[in-house]
């Protein structure tokens, strides 16, 4: 009777014992699927977005930081505001986060700042124009520079405070080939001569929105002479006012 009290007792340890090793097997089923589960990363269109455009963004800011400071800059605060690495900082290290409705406003915020800067600085730029070529016609005995769009980048690659003095502010008559038609971000219409074979700058001539029709008929490759008043060089050489001549 003794030895059967004693065989109980044993097997009721054993079953505690099993009942034990197999709750902790269950724990450690459990934390090992919510371990990979935190490792995982849903990949959603909204996070691929933000990349993509965060991206361009960011691209586009530095290209445009050297040429226009001020759109360059609001480019750039536009890709921090959207990329996940830059977002995910600001939660970690500074405390707070941006909601997405609010990046999304201040992100429209800044491309209207960038915009609206951009052409502003277009019309200033074209009111200064305006007034230089009103005072070329004037001088009846002051003809246009006649040049092309190679000697003109020439000029401007070599030394830019020389080329200012001489084509600045003057009536010129550019020829060359053309590399594109196209809009810059303020709508306005502008065809590109190729400066040379190698030359990565070209000459850009910026016309009014009145003469897209005619612009319509130019095409990429072909020889053409374009009338208009030098403005300085940014990225490229600018030419602004122009007339196609022939």
């Amino acid at each position: 009777m003794r030895n059967f009290g004693s065989y109980l007792w044993r097997a009721f340890c054993i079953k505690k014992l099993v009942r034990v090793l197999q709750v902790d097997q269950v724990n450690i089923m459990n934390d090992s699927n919510l371990s990979v589960e935190g490792k995982t990363k849903n990949i959603t269109l909204r996070f691929v977005l933000a990349w993509i455009l965060g991206t361009l963004f960011l691209v586009s800011g530095l290209i445009l930081l050297f040429s226009d400071p001020i759109v360059g800059v609001a480019f750039i605060l536009c890709s921090f505001l959207m990329l996940p690495p830059a977002t995910d900082f600001l939660k970690k290290k500074v405390g707070f986060s941006l909601s997405g409705g609010l990046r999304f406003v201040l992100v429209v915020v800044l491309i209207c700042i960038a915009v609206g800067t951009a052409a502003a600085g277009k019309n200033n730029t074209g009111a200064g124009n305006v007034g230089s070529t009103a005072s070329v016609n004037t001088q009846s005995t002051q003809a246009p520079i006649v040049v092309s769009a190679s000697t003109l980048s020439t000029a401007y690659q070599g030394n830019e405070v020389a080329a200012d003095a001489k084509y600045k502010g003057n009536l010129v008559q550019v020829n060359g080939i053309v590399y594109n038609v196209g809009k810059d971000i303020t709508n306005t219409p502008y065809v590109e001569l190729q400066a040379g074979q190698y030359d990565p700058f070209g000459i850009q001539c910026f016309f009014s929105q009145d003469d897209e029709a005619a612009l319509a008929q130019v095409s990429s490759g072909q020889s053409i002479t374009l009338e208009g008043t030098v403005s300085g060089k940014e990225i490229n050489v600018l030419v602004e006012g122009c007339r196609i001549v022939n």
